[in-house]
């Protein structure tokens, strides 16, 4: 087998990480697997699995992307209106994979860090738009009302 490049590696591994963001984006994590990736690039299972050793090695090409597409939607004005603004993100396909996967690491543990930089990222966004007295309980009623919204949909659907 003919070796590779440094510089071809890294080329095709960001191809791959792109295409993982891609059915990530549109399809959530459910449709990020060895077979789809390896369809999408025109590759084999075994390739991608030089590239990605395991299932959970695929949130590495998630990871990072996301909030900073979001944080320009969301009103600064008062916290009422961040809440508003925030849980009107539930119909998008992007935010709402988002959220599950956050929601799936939590609860069953992915990785662990999708979970831990989502929360991060809210309340950073918080404490800088609202102050840190507002961090906590603006939050949670965040984390609740997207829940609440994500359920209510499903359930209308």
């Amino acid at each position: 087998m003919a070796r590779i490049t440094r510089e071809a590696r890294a080329q095709k591994k960001q191809a791959l990480d792109d295409i993982v963001w891609q059915v990530f984006r549109t399809e959530g994590w459910n449709a990020v697997t060895y077979q789809r990736v390896a369809t999408e690039i025109g590759g084999t299972k075994s390739t991608i699995q030089r590239y990605y050793p395991t299932r959970m090695d695929f949130l590495e090409a998630i990871e990072g992307r996301t909030f900073p597409l979001f944080a320009d939607r969301f009103d600064k004005q008062c916290p009422e209106r961040f809440l508003q603004s925030w849980i009107a993100n539930a119909v998008d396909p992007l935010f709402r994979n988002t959220f599950e996967l956050i929601v799936k690491d939590s609860l069953i543990g992915l990785n662990g860090r999708q979970a831990q930089a989502g929360l991060k990222n809210l309340r950073k966004f918080i404490t800088k738009h609202f102050g840190a007295e507002q961090t906590e309980p603006l939050t949670k009623r965040a984390i609740g009302g997207l829940m609440i919204a994500c359920i209510d949909t499903q359930v209308a659907a």
